[in-house]
């Protein structure tokens, strides 16, 4: 008991303290911008004065002054090299301050690369009668859809439709609809699992010469639909399928053209 009680103490006390160390990260950030504000302008003066060391160094020798040009050149070169430090210290901290800003907008937005490779996928494992076709009686067709990511699926429902026609999947995928109703609206995939399902054909009753033409080729046979489910964030996923039966095992193979 005493050791659940300091769980949920530490899951309370954990976002408090990421709020706490964003607010400390926001609050060096300021503080370092302060002080590159005042570095950048102590570059520019110290520019200005390592250009006139030099501009002078050149002016004395021209004037025969070698001494004296020395002692600017001397300067000059101790002001630049100055400056250059000064120029990589300011670089550290630009690219320090890129880290800092980084680091707090991934601590508060999800990387969406890794919510999609971690989210649910469910998908259609296989598609098979539940018993070969026959004059009197409509198709049942069953259905196994696998979740193949990496988290639970969750509010898990399909719609299904089938048509017998002679016409090629991509023309029925243009003028045939779904209805409306959700098969199955409540279940729970966890990742890896299965789920089975069965659809009713009823409005497509079996006569003597539908069979004939679905065995010959003439008329196929199509079913379709969508599968919905939400991912771990809640976020609602449609997978769409759309297959064709096929006479010599009973099975239904992706219609892709």
């Amino acid at each position: 008991m005493a050791q659940s009680k300091n769980n949920s103490a530490n899951k309370r006390a954990k976002p408090k303290t990421q709020t706490k160390r964003n607010t400390q990260t926001k609050k060096k950030v300021t503080k370092r911008d302060s002080v590159r504000g005042r570095m950048e302008m102590t570059l520019i003066i110290l520019s200005i004065i390592g250009t006139v060391f030099l501009g002078l160094a050149g002016y004395l020798i021209s004037a025969n002054h070698k001494s004296a040009s020395v002692w600017f050149l001397f300067a000059s070169l101790v002001t630049y090299s100055l400056l250059a430090c000064l120029y990589l210290q300011d670089y550290i901290w630009k690219e320090d301050t890129k880290v800092a800003q980084q680091r707090t907008i991934e601590t508060v937005q999800p990387n969406p690369t890794v919510v999609e490779t971690e989210r649910a996928y469910i998908g259609v494992k296989d598609l098979v009668l539940v018993e070969p076709l026959a004059v009197g009686k409509y198709p049942i067709v069953g259905t196994v859809f696998i979740n193949g990511g990496k988290t639970p699926a969750s509010d898990f429902a399909t719609i299904y439709n089938a048509i017998l026609s002679e016409e090629k999947c991509s023309e029925i995928k243009k003028t045939q609809a779904l209805p409306d109703e959700r098969i199955e609206g409540s279940a729970f995939i966890v990742a890896g699992a299965e789920k089975s399902g069965i659809f009713h054909a009823t409005g497509l009753v079996i006569t003597k010469q539908r069979l004939k033409n679905i065995e010959s080729g003439k008329l196929k046979f199509y079913i379709f639909g969508k599968a919905f489910y939400k991912d771990f964030q809640g976020n609602e996923q449609i997978f769409p399928f759309f297959a064709e039966y096929q006479t010599f095992n009973g099975r239904f193979k992706e219609c892709r053209d």
